[in-house]
């Protein structure tokens, strides 16, 4: 609540320093980063699944080795990445991007200092993930809060005094080193002090890792086509006018994700230890007991949107908006729905250590996806858009369901037979 209440007051106060211009600059800065970050290789996501797996084993003696050589892994991936970005800047802002010829020094530039930020953003995701592992949240919490809090915070201040937008992204970098530094004062202090001390780096334990999170990142690099590509079609074959009726809805009702995101970032390392410790049953019962929250949580959330969505848009927006937008909003609402229930089952085959089969699925599923998407936007228009959705996520949620199920049975079993 803290970041969303600062960021509320200190965007338009940056808006106003530094222009329109390049404030839609600054924000395809954080856009491009984020398109870097799923490079990561998942190791973040792995070390939680891995640490959490040991820990449920009881098994401490691999933990810190783990943990520090997924950290130089990450590091070295984003000095990579950082330098592909550095490389790349002035190609991006002359070419790729529509920047303003009076702004591309300026973009050339706050690009090149971003870049810099990669390989701490790449490191903090390891130490982040062990963190969760030992269910540490609150700690992560402190530190995301902050970090979210100072970033908003100090972009207002440097905008209000003048700053260009490559010195408060450099100001902003200097956040993202005040938080690899926390996220590693943290670990040292709460997790690997509790374990056996060892050697620091054992790369031949990433050999545990790398095809894990090699799988995470090819569904990091697929979900977010699945997430834009109707965007991308309104706008090709109905318009920019239409695009705007579909957005604003999607971007309101989806905020709702937040609650199943919350909980299945606390499940992951729950479900891995219950893996690693062999205990099927209850693993099998908390997906269904988790499944059950969310559609109880949910459920009437997402009915209030859905019957107030005419009079909601009416007031926020106004009349002939919701009149286009209502409906659009109310079919929306039950995809929201339906794509919620999947995030345990998508979870659960993640923490059994089988990440390519959603993964894999994913991959088949995108092209009949896309042609069903193209169709619905064709003939109906931007609600044809929202329908394609829900009609995937019919067939994709029981599917999903059914295949981790399935998969953390047969990995039980095969876990039982080793041991």
């Amino acid at each position: 609540m803290i970041p969303l209440i600062v960021g509320a007051f200190s965007i338009p106060v940056v808006i106003r320093g530094v222009g329109t211009e390049r404030f839609g600059l600054l924000s395809l800065a954080w856009i491009v980063l984020g398109y870097f970050s799923i490079f990561d290789l998942g190791l973040g996501r792995a070390t939680t699944k891995h640490v959490a797996e040991a820990l449920g084993r009881n098994d401490r003696t691999d933990i810190s080795p783990l943990i520090w050589s997924a950290v130089a892994l990450q590091a070295t991936m984003g000095i990579i990445a950082g330098s592909i970005l550095l490389l790349a800047s002035p190609v991006l802002v002359n070419r790729a991007l529509p920047v303003a010829a009076g702004l591309r020094t300026e973009g050339t530039l706050m690009f090149r200092i971003l870049a810099l930020s990669i390989p701490m953003v790449f490191a903090a995701g390891s130490l982040r993930g062990a963190l969760e592992a030992f269910q540490r949240f609150d700690l992560v919490n402190l530190v995301n809060l902050t970090a979210l809090s100072f970033t908003f915070g100090t972009s207002a201040l440097g905008a209000a005094n003048g700053l260009g937008i490559h010195q408060i992204v450099g100001v902003l970098v200097a956040v993202r080193a005040v938080v690899v530094i926390a996220y590693l004062l943290l670990v040292t202090r709460f997790v690997t002090a509790q374990l056996p001390q060892g050697s620091t780096f054992d790369f031949r334990l990433l050999r545990r890792l790398a095809p894990f999170g090699a799988w995470v990142m090819v569904s990091n690099i697929i979900m977010p086509i699945f997430l834009y590509l109707d965007r991308f079609l309104v706008a090709a074959l109905q318009g920019p006018t239409q695009l705007s009726y579909y957005v604003v809805p999607f971007e309101v009702v989806t905020r709702a994700w937040i609650i199943p995101a919350s909980l299945v970032s606390a499940l992951f390392p729950v479900f891995s230890g219950l893996h690693g410790a062999q205990e099927p049953h209850e693993l099998t019962r908390l997906v269904w007991r988790s499944t059950g929250a969310l559609a109880v949580m949910l459920a009437p959330l997402l009915l209030g949107i859905a019957l107030a969505a005419r009079v909601g848009l009416r007031i926020w927006i106004g009349s002939d908006f919701a009149e286009r937008s209502a409906e659009i909003l109310r079919v929306l609402a039950v995809g929201v729905f339906l794509s919620s229930l999947g995030y345990v089952p998508f979870t659960l085959v993640q923490s059994v250590g089988r990440p390519d089969v959603p993964a894999k699925y994913h991959m088949i599923e995108l092209p009949v996806y896309g042609l069903l998407t193209y169709e619905m936007v064709r003939t109906h228009g931007a609600i044809g858009a929202a329908w394609a959705w829900v009609i995937r996520l019919t067939w994709t949620v029981p599917i999903i369901t059914w295949l981790s199920l399935r998969v953390a049975a047969a990995a039980s079993k095969g876990g039982r037979r080793s041991a």
